[in-house]
């Protein structure tokens, strides 16, 4: 074959390439300003044929979008003095669309370093800055009710704080009463229900310049200036009143009741900093919860004292630590497609005498405040082991068993040896213990967490971000710490099938997301054949939820792993 035949034959195999990537490339001759050669991806990413563009080479220019058109062409005068450029703008394209493209560009030159030719690629890369924002949404917003998140409000209270713009406004904490009653006699879905139309109901008597955020399941924070006390006080009074009117679930044809707490401070007179005037108005809380719930109080100094339903609650935790009246329930998880168990997580559980079951969102956060935390954790990580080397002298299948770790029992300088401590009493693989912590452990020292997550890693342990999507999400963190796990929260999951579009969108991102880094992916809270069928298509690893078990007592569960599968419940009728 001859050079000449060579070169054509190259030629063609060129174009014939670059005709079937759905990326657009060409050539343009730069003394003339003309196009050589237009690729057909460029017809369909502008949705003009490319003869238009060969008759009429400034065509490109009309379609960038107005509001980057300046920017663009400036970026194009650069190539005067520059080799290359390569920048992303949005075009208006031929069916009156708007998509987001990246333009990267380098230039030709002759013997005497002058420009004659240019070369581009043009991709569409929409799908991309959809999912890129979509994931700055999930970081800031919560999900359920598309109010800022923690994060969101601890950002906001970094600018009301600012020495620059320091203004004085009020920080009310609004709890809700009986939420956590509702959960759990009705179900979480339930629940959701009412934060929504909670919500509904707070904006609707809220001064319109007033900042609400939702930073926890029964909490929201609201930020609003004032003139005087009075306007602070008003309001809360408007909350009272407007959450006390009962709430209608039409779908499940249920009226329910529910009472709002509220405690306030004031900036600067309560707290120049953001900690302070959210301490101060958990107090203030605490407080009306003290004289009966259903009530607001403004924060005095005299509060900050434990009120003695927290003392009594206190000391019969140690005695119950004392007596080993705490037991663990075990939640298999199941492999999505087939239903085989896969593994379970420890969750605590508190049986009173005369309370009977006590919430762990009630004693729980009470251990962290008075550090018994460590101690009931050391139990549980303890327990943990003794009954895997218990599963293993049966001759049970063995599966990992994921361990609720605290922020504060995380930063614990002894927790990586007391593991390993345990591991090697029990002679247990180290792979047969997860750890799942919250976002918010990640927000703390940087280097001791990730000195701390690399020692766990080299014992074999593998890590889950629990609860992901809420507080503190931000795709730092994944970077940063590279957790082996994703748990998508519960909120996202329980809300698929009930129209709200963009928690299946936040679910299936995170999901992708999750693929692309080769993360695992757990779904909690599945509830639901609807949920099972989109997690399944969207290719969800693993699933855990009530749709499958609630956390079992160790008996029931050991069955279930002599079985081996676990059906899911039949649909509701």
């Amino acid at each position: 074959m001859s050079n000449l035949q060579h070169n054509d034959e190259a030629k063609k195999n060129a174009e014939f390439v670059s005709s079937h990537l759905k990326i657009g490339m060409w050539q343009k001759d730069y003394t003339w300003d003309a196009f050589e050669y237009v690729s057909e991806g460029i017809s369909d990413i502008l949705a003009h044929p490319v003869q238009e563009l060969y008759d009429n080479p400034d065509l490109w220019k009309d379609l960038i979008h107005p509001a980057d058109k300046d920017s663009v062409l400036q970026t194009y005068d650069s190539l005067q003095t520059g080799d290359s450029l390569d920048h992303h703008y949005r075009i208006l394209r031929g069916d009156g669309s708007v998509r987001w493209v990246f333009d990267q560009t380098i230039k030709a030159l002759n013997d005497d370093g002058r420009t004659i030719s240019l070369f581009g690629t043009l991709t569409d890369i929409t799908p991309e800055v959809d999912m890129r924002r979509k994931l700055k949404h999930l970081s800031s917003y919560d999900a359920l009710t598309s109010l800022p998140n923690r994060q969101s409000l601890y950002d906001k209270l970094d600018t009301f704080c600012s020495r620059h713009t320091a203004e004085p406004f009020a920080l009310l904490h609004i709890d809700l009463d009986r939420l956590q009653l509702i959960n759990d006699s009705l179900g979480y879905i339930t629940g959701d229900k009412l934060l929504q139309e909670t919500t509904r109901r707070l904006l609707s008597v809220l001064p319109a310049e007033a900042y609400l955020a939702h930073v926890s399941n029964n909490d929201f924070i609201v930020l609003m200036a004032y003139a005087s006390k009075t306007d602070a006080t008003q309001a809360a009074s408007r909350i009272i009143k407007t959450l006390k009117e009962p709430f209608q679930i039409e779908e499940d044809d249920l009226r329910l009741h529910v009472t709002a707490s509220i405690g306030i401070s004031f900036y600067p007179s309560d707290g120049e900093k953001k900690l302070l005037l959210l301490r101060n108005a958990h107090n203030a809380l605490s407080y009306a919860k003290e004289l009966g719930k259903n009530n607001y109080q403004l924060y005095e100094a005299s509060q900050e004292f434990s009120s003695s339903e927290k003392l009594i609650l206190e000391e019969e935790m140690r005695q119950a630590i004392a007596n080993e009246d705490f037991k663990l329930y075990y939640q298999p998880l199941v492999d999505a497609s087939t239903g085989a168990i896969n593994g379970a997580e420890a969750l605590l559980r508190w049986y009173h005498a005369e309370r009977g079951f006590v919430s762990p969102g009630e004693f729980v956060p009470l251990a962290e405040e008075n550090h018994l935390i460590h101690e009931i954790g050391s139990w549980v990580i303890q327990t943990v082991c003794q009954q895997l080397r218990a599963w293993m002298d049966q001759g049970l299948p063995m599966f990992p068993v994921a361990i609720n770790v605290s922020p504060i029992q995380f930063m614990n300088e002894e927790l990586v040896a007391f593991i390993e401590e345990q591991l090697n009493t029990y002679n247990i693989p180290a792979k047969y213990l997860k750890l799942e912590i919250t976002e918010g452990s990640l927000l703390r020292n940087e280097k001791t967490v990730l000195d701390k997550l690399q020692r766990l890693s080299n014992l074999g342990i593998k890590i889950a971000i629990d609860d992901f999507g809420t507080g503190f999400s931000s795709l730092m963190h994944l970077k940063k710490f590279s957790p082996d796990i994703i748990k998508i929260d519960k909120g996202f999951v329980q809300s698929i099938g009930n129209e709200q579009t963009i928690d299946a969108a936040i679910t299936s991102t995170v999901l992708h997301l999750a693929q692309e880094l080769n993360m695992t992916v757990i779904a909690e809270g599945v509830e639901e054949h609807v949920q099972l069928d989109f997690l399944r298509d969207h290719h969800c690893e693993i699933i855990q939820g009530f749709l499958f078990s609630k956390p079992v007592p160790v008996e029931t569960f050991e069955q279930m792993l002599a079985d081996g599968y676990l059906k899911p419940a039949p649909p509701q009728a």
